[in-house]
């Protein structure tokens, strides 16, 4: 795989915690501190979520909390029916979903992560070196990989790049579509590793990551 890079995009904060308005500890297990995040990865996820809730729900004890849980959600739309309900009480995710989350579950944020030690990281956008794409106009009728709908990273932070830029993009079932004339054709491939090896194989023109992921 090469590693031509077309763009970066804007540096932005890596992650936001937030809580809902509702008082802490779920209301189906109001001794239980609960976390929640959309996961495609549960296992991935679930194994550094987990020492983070403990760690917190640690530092509860005198509000009643004795244990924590993570609850990973299928969909956006699943994690934002959780929190109107109470049965999440912090979500971590990207600043992008932070925003969705805010507006619709009626969430507050309250803190910044560090990912890897780093507060800051960026997008990149990659092709294969025999590509022939050396500028994002270059992506037109070409089709894009990018991560999830929740991204900021790997979806919102370079699609608003490639709309600014002045191109149109049009969101494909499969890489084995064709995008319509004159459009960028997107997928979503769900994880890392697979954007790049859609990449590799040339199933996907070009590809989203961010700067940790590509190093």
């Amino acid at each position: 795989m090469g590693t031509t890079l077309t763009r970066t995009a804007i540096l932005f904060i890596l992650c936001v915690t937030f809580v809902s308005d509702y008082a802490l500890a779920s209301v189906d297990m109001p001794d239980t501190l609960v976390i929640g995040k959309i996961s495609h990865n549960p296992k991935k996820h679930y194994r550094y979520l987990k020492p983070m809730s403990d760690y917190v729900a640690g530092k509860m004890s005198d509000l009643g909390i004795k244990r924590s849980k993570v609850r990973l959600a299928k969909s956006r739309k699943q994690l934002i029916s959780w929190l109107r309900q109470g049965k999440v009480d912090w979500v971590t995710e990207t600043s992008f979903a932070a925003s969705i989350f805010v507006h619709e579950a009626n969430a507050e944020p309250i803190l910044l992560k560090h990912k890897k030690g780093d507060s800051r990281y960026r997008s990149l956008i990659f092709t294969r070196k025999d590509s022939g794409i050396n500028s994002l106009q270059d992506l037109k009728e070409k089709i894009i990989a990018f991560e999830d709908e929740a991204s900021t990273s790997a979806f919102y932070a370079p699609a608003t790049l490639l709309i600014d830029d002045g191109l149109k993009l049009f969101q494909l079932d499969s890489v084995r579509e064709s995008p319509p004339n004159g459009k960028v054709g997107f997928v979503f491939a769900g994880e890392e590793i697979t954007i790049a090896t859609w990449v590799e194989k040339g199933l996907a023109d070009a590809g989203t990551v961010n700067n940790q992921d590509w190093a």
